[in-house]
């Protein structure tokens, strides 16, 4: 375990293969969707845009 999870924080690369998860399994992105640029993923909260933390 890394540090960074045992203290309950997430990597970015964490933050954002969830967020692209949850976007799939929200059906919000479809195989074959394009993933939005990195400038977008940065600018969010939650690293994807239109997810809540």
């Amino acid at each position: 375990m890394t540090s960074s999870a045992a203290n309950g924080s997430m990597s970015q690369t964490d933050v954002v293969i969830s967020g692209v998860k949850r976007m799939l399994s929200s059906r919000r992105l479809k195989p074959g969707d394009r993933l939005p640029i990195e400038k977008d993923l940065a600018a969010e909260p939650a690293g994807l845009p239109g997810l809540a933390p």
